[in-house]
């Protein structure tokens, strides 16, 4: 294709010489003497003045054919027309030929995506064509415009060298006197070579580097910095700039690193475009040093860890991190959302191809989701321990996130799980505030943060206040706890629970109030765990007591501590035989038996708590306090058994119900007796009344069964019902003792661990919720008993019964909501406004509004 055999035209120049005829010698003064040198002077200048407009002609010929190949091999590049720009190349070296074919393959001839340019079309300019006197070679000098990641337009100038072919010029390889001598400069940290070429900026550059890298070393707040002893050369072929087109190739670089020549890409035109060329390379050489002062052993993934290292980077003032908020939740309404199962793919990958916008903002959004959701790291923290990480993508971001040990930990469920907070996450900042005003509710909104793997690192608890925006520590402890609020707000019940391998763990249970903490059963005693199971005037609280391993494995005692009935030391247990529900006096308690340790649905602090148990049982009364038999044993209730069923609850003092199912348990209803006549028994409803008013007949047409019924507060004439059947999902609904109606309130998402909670004032309704048949429980639905309406947020996915993760404020007017690992969501109801307030840890379990506690 390529003939580099073509010879200059020979010209060849005739010389004649003309004999004047001699004539006879006449007398007159010879005036020719004279005229003669003039004559010969200006016939000269005539001559060379031809010839040299001659020249100036064939040179301008000569730079318009070089400018017309060079626009074309812009064109060429442009359009993407590879056959046209193969045509416009020198064929003097193949290797060459061949790297600049590959690059306007890759589409980076005119752009350069690891530099962040992108190539401004018709931006070309001219600046000078300097031709050989032979005519063999020439230098065209022009620059071009580009526009930056961060929007910011420059100039950067080239020189091109051409060579002239058969048929036109052709874009040719530099040769060497083109590039100069080559040099080196050693400095402390780092040994430059370049060629005299780029010299001068290289040296400027050199300046700038001595002065960053003692900075860049102290901002990462490591013990020590790596002893840099790098050659860096900037190479000056188009084989280093297809190099960099794969990002492993600047991290696994040995001793010499080979940076392509600021030739290459061009020369800054003004101050703006210098700048932007130096923070470039420094920015591509503090990778480097990053990763080998962490310990990177290259490759392992390394496109995650080189859009983290960006990160890194922009904490350093190099780069730009501009991922927002709404960013997140604009890439979450698009058709394919984000899905860590897809980013998966990227995990352990060794080799590092350029990526897509696409791909390069997925990652990024993921990067700044996960350190947003833990900010006990820091974005240098967040990249060691990506370089440290082993196993899977779902355990490091389980490990970093949650803070579990990797080999703790399932993959695919832990992304799914993740992948939804990452949602989450995106929604809960589009919509709501945060700044909280100040009006808010006398309670303080209390959290208890355990470890999310039951370990006995420590547990805190905090207490907002939001007149000084701040969250205090109340105590930090080497247990578990749980925390339940009574019923008033004022105290609160504890559980400190620590474990120790397979032996019951140890307990202790406690009140705590503005004045301090009042235990009520030490750790030296048997093994017990409350549900804050409570007797509404406050006096009577229920746990649960494990005597040996036997009892782990077929369930506990009964024991409920009377404040009436307590010490300096601890409170009396009286023991019960099953689960209590007292009427409202606390004169009364039913009992519902335990069945291998499952709990049936319970009540605490207006919230409620649905375990799946569906089962019948013999249902007893108790109505008063024996005596113990013997000195060792427990006083206990004097109980008849009153029925069969499950779900037992007090309508008033005298008045309870429970569920009951038929011999096949195909039906279930709704049964009302009284203590002043028990051999009365009424139906308020069955569970197939209310099938109708469901929504496609509720897609539980078969084994329809009722789940439970609660009275609702301020109104004894509205019962929540909930009714379920095979599947997954349930529904709430609302009757009406007067009318005998139903008003079908929302559907809920697990009908076996269902969480909801009715304000103190019974206008408004709070449950778990979901749009589709996941079982997990992540959104809150907010019903308004009044207008019907539901407001949704987001609650915090968990199946951990033990964590309450909603709570109304005393007034009816605040749900707060733990709706993500450092999030608290907070509905005001008035207004319908949502709020956000981040706390200081990541993994919540227990949230409430309690009056002010004392940490003494």
């Amino acid at each position: 294709m390529f003939d580099w055999q073509t010879e200059e035209d020979e010209v060849v120049w005739d010389d004649e010489t003309h004999t004047p005829q001699e004539e006879p010698p006449k007398r007159t003064i010879k005036w020719w003497y004279i005229a003669l040198p003039l004559l010969l002077i200006g016939g000269g200048y005539y001559l060379y003045s031809q010839i040299q407009e001659q020249t100036d002609t064939a040179v301008s010929a000569v730079e318009e054919d070089i400018l017309s190949s060079h626009t074309l091999l812009i064109d060429s590049v442009e359009n993407q027309d590879r056959d046209l720009f193969e045509l416009l190349l020198s064929g003097r070296d193949m290797g060459w030929v061949r790297a600049y074919d590959d690059l306007v393959r890759e589409e980076q001839f005119l752009d350069y995506a690891p530099f962040g340019l992108t190539y401004q079309s018709d931006s070309y300019e001219l600046l000078n064509i300097e031709l050989t006197p032979a005519f063999d070679s020439a230098e065209v000098e022009f620059s071009l415009g580009y526009l930056t990641d961060e929007n910011e337009s420059i100039r950067l100038k080239q020189t091109a060298v051409f060579r002239p072919g058969e048929t036109r010029w052709l874009y040719a390889p530099p040769e060497a006197e083109f590039w100069g001598e080559w040099r080196t400069l050693e400095e402390d940290e780092f040994t430059f070579i370049y060629t005299q070429q780029d010299a001068e900026w290289v040296e400027a550059f050199a300046e700038e580097m001595n002065q960053w890298l003692p900075t860049l070393c102290e901002a990462m707040e490591q013990d020590a910095c790596a002893a840099w002893e790098k050659i860096i050369r900037f190479d000056n072929t188009p084989d280093v700039k297809l190099d960099y087109l794969n990002v492993d190739k600047q991290y696994d670089a040995g001793s010499q690193l080979n940076v392509p020549s600021p030739s290459l890409i061009g020369y800054p035109t003004d101050e703006q475009s210098e700048r932007f060329l130096m923070d470039t390379y420094k920015e591509m050489l503090s990778r480097v040093y990053v990763a080998e002062t962490l310990s990177y052993d290259c490759c392992v993934n390394i496109v995650l860890l080189d859009q983290l290292m960006t990160l890194v980077l922009a904490d350093f003032g190099l780069t730009n991190w501009s991922i927002t908020p709404e960013m997140h939740y604009a890439r979450f309404q698009e058709e394919e959302s984000p899905n860590l199962l897809n980013l998966e793919s990227y995990w352990g990958m060794d080799q590092g191809s350029s990526l897509s916008d696409a791909e390069r903002a997925e990652l990024q959004l993921m990067i700044d989701f996960v350190l947003n959701l833990n900010t006990d790291y820091s974005a240098v923290q967040l990249l060691q321990s990506l370089i440290e990480a082993e196993f899977t993508l779902g355990q490091w971001l389980n490990s970093v996130i949650y803070g579990v040990s990797t080999n703790e930990l399932r993959d695919r469920n832990s992304l799914s799980e993740i992948n939804f907070l990452w949602e989450h996450y995106a929604t809960l900042y589009h919509e709501a505030e945060t700044d909280i005003p100040v009006s808010m509710p006398d309670e303080t909104l209390t959290l208890v943060c355990n470890p999310r793997d039951l370990s006995a690192e420590s547990t805190q608890l905090y207490q907002y206040h939001f007149a000084t925006e701040s969250w205090q520590t109340i105590f930090d402890r080497e247990d578990f706890a749980i925390m339940f609020p009574s019923g008033d707000n004022s105290t609160a019940v504890f559980q400190h629970l620590i474990f120790e391998d397979a032996a019951p763990p140890m307990s202790e249970m406690s009140i705590w109030t503005d004045g301090g903490q009042e235990v009520i059963k030490s750790l030296d005693e048997v093994y017990s765990i409350s549900l804050g199971q409570q007797s509404e005037n406050g006096r009577y609280l229920a746990a649960y007591a494990f005597s040996n391993q036997e009892d782990l494995n077929s369930g506990p005692r009964t024991l409920i501590y009377d404040f009436e009935n307590c010490n300096e030391n601890a409170c009396n247990p009286v023991e019960g035989i099953g689960y209590p529900v007292w009427s409202p006096n606390g004169k009364n308690v039913l009992f519902l038996p335990f069945n291998n340790f499952d709990f049936p649905t319970r009540i605490a602090d207006g919230r409620i708590w649905h375990s799946g148990v569906r089962a019948p049982f013999n249902l007893h009364l108790g109505l008063e306090v024996m005596p113990p038999e013997d000195e060792q044993d427990f006083p206990q209730y004097d109980t008849d058994i009153i029925g069969f069923g499950y779900a037992p609850i007090w309508l008033d003092n005298d008045t309870f119900g429970y569920i009951e199912t038929d011999v096949e348990r195909t039906e279930s209803s709704f049964i009302v007796q009284s203590v002043n006549n028990l051999d009365r028994i009424q139906t308020m409803f069955t569970a197939f009344e209310i099938q109708s008013i469901l929504p496609n007949n509720g897609n539980i047409n078969r084994n329809i069964q009722l789940s439970y019924v609660v009275p609702m507060p301020n109104d004894a004439n509205q019962l929540l019902v909930m009714v379920s059947g095979r599947g997954a999902s349930g529904h709430l609904v609302l009757y009406d003792l007067l009318t005998d109606e139903f008003t079908y309130v929302m559907r809920v998402a697990n009908s076996f661990q269902h969480l909801s909670a009715i304000s103190p004032d019974g206008a408004y309704i709070a449950a778990a919720t979901n749009n589709d048949d996941d079982l997990l429980m992540r959104q809150v639905g907010i019903f308004n008993t009044t207008t019907g309406e539901i407001q949704y947020g987001f609650l915090k996915t968990t199946s951990f019964f033990l964590g309450l993760s909603m709570d109304w404020s005393s007034d009816g007017e605040w749900l707060a909501v733990e709706s993500a690992l450092n999030i608290v969501q907070l509905f005001h109801m008035p207004t319908g406004q949502k709020y956000l307030l981040e706390h200081p840890h990541r993994s919540c379990d227990a949230i409430s509004w309690l009056d002010q506690l004392s940490s003494n």
